[in-house]
């Protein structure tokens, strides 16, 4: 009889299945969010991708505590999004074959991660950013060890933020607001200090000590809640969504 092909487990299994209904109530929550601020562009040129790098053991079942996000800081010159919190990545380049290609390419570049050492598990479904941008979320298995490298030249600082810390209280803090792409939406955001057990490490002569408390916000914030949603099969403790009443 033919040999049935390996099935993956651990964090792997639990990432590959990420439409899987389980639980209901998160699914329910992440169609209204696809809903109002995703649309497909089917990989053509011009949009943009972001790699959502999670350090954990594969071999492992995801569970809080178990896996973290590796985010950056940009740098503050650059023109677009400077000194903000971000997924590594970018635009697509003409030589990238995929939406997958763009994100592996951009986490190199910004990051030092090769990408032989990012194991893809998923893609969501593409953001409209708010300059009117498809940009493509894509999921990534890298090792608990890995050691970022990041370029002096995009990014000052690199550093790992408990995944689960996206669906907390702690930290949280949103403003609803008006936008003439997603209609009325809660801008969250996230403030985090690195711990001894987080990674923070400084581009080759950024100053140190390294800036804190980091702020997660906007599109990166949404794409995370979004990942910890599916990953740890858990609803915020805080509403996503702003309410009909709420002042704008």
């Amino acid at each position: 009889q033919p040999q049935q092909p390996q099935q993956p487990s651990g964090a792997a299994a639990v990432l590959a299945n990420m439409a899987a209904p389980s639980p209901e109530i998160v699914l329910s929550q992440l169609s209204e969010l696809r809903s109002r601020a995703m649309r497909h562009h089917g990989g053509k040129a011009g949009g943009a991708s972001v790699l959502v790098p999670l350090l954990t053991d594969v071999s492992e079942e995801i569970t809080p505590g178990t896996v973290s996000v590796l985010l950056t800081q940009r740098t503050s010159h650059l023109s677009t999004h400077g000194g903000e919190v971000s997924l590594p990545g970018g635009k697509q380049d003409p030589e990238d074959s995929d939406p997958v290609a763009t994100a592996l390419r951009e986490a190199h570049e910004e990051i030092g991660l090769p990408p032989l050492e990012s194991q893809v598990v998923g893609v969501l479904a593409p953001v409209k950013s708010k300059h009117g941008l498809d940009v493509t979320p894509v999921i990534s298995l890298i090792a608990s060890n890995t050691q970022p490298y990041p370029s002096a030249d995009e990014v000052e600082a690199a550093f790992s933020m408990p995944l689960e810390r996206f669906l907390q209280s702690e930290g949280h803090s949103y403003r609803d607001i008006y936008s003439p792409i997603h209609g009325r939406v809660r801008m969250h955001s996230f403030e985090f200090s690195p711990g001894p057990a987080d990674i923070c490490v400084h581009a080759s002569g950024a100053p140190a000590p390294l800036p804190g408390p980091f702020t997660v916000w906007g599109l990166t914030a949404f794409v995370c809640i979004s990942v910890a949603c599916v990953a740890l099969k858990a609803t915020p403790e805080f509403d996503l969504f702003a309410l009909p009443t709420s002042k704008l």
